[in-house]
């Protein structure tokens, strides 16, 4: 029986998730700064409104994160690792980009 990605290649998928992790936040930043851009110019109502999307949209993408990195523990290897730390790492972005 084979071992699973992770359990073969623990190191090889260590750096992988550093990597992964370090430009999913550095792609959050830019998200921010162009977010900051497009909310300049809405009034109190508008940022509230987009405040409040903004984390219903955060909560979602940090379930759906969750759930393919976490509750695949019996079948996972290296693609749930990726997808579900980019889901669970893009999610202050689209919580940055809605709110500011």
């Amino acid at each position: 029986m084979r071992l699973p990605t992770l359990l073969r290649y623990p190191r090889r998928s260590l750096c992988l998730r550093h990597a992964i992790t370090a430009s999913l936040l550095f792609a959050c930043a830019g998200a921010h700064a162009q977010a900051e851009k497009l909310i300049a110019n809405l009034t109190l109502v508008q940022k509230i409104m987009l405040a409040v999307s903004g984390v219903s949209v955060t909560c979602v993408v940090l379930y759906a994160g969750y759930q393919v990195l976490y509750n695949h523990r019996k079948l996972i290897d290296i693609w749930h690792v990726v997808v579900g730390a980019a889901i669970i790492a893009s999610a202050p972005g689209w919580g940055a980009l809605l709110v500011g």
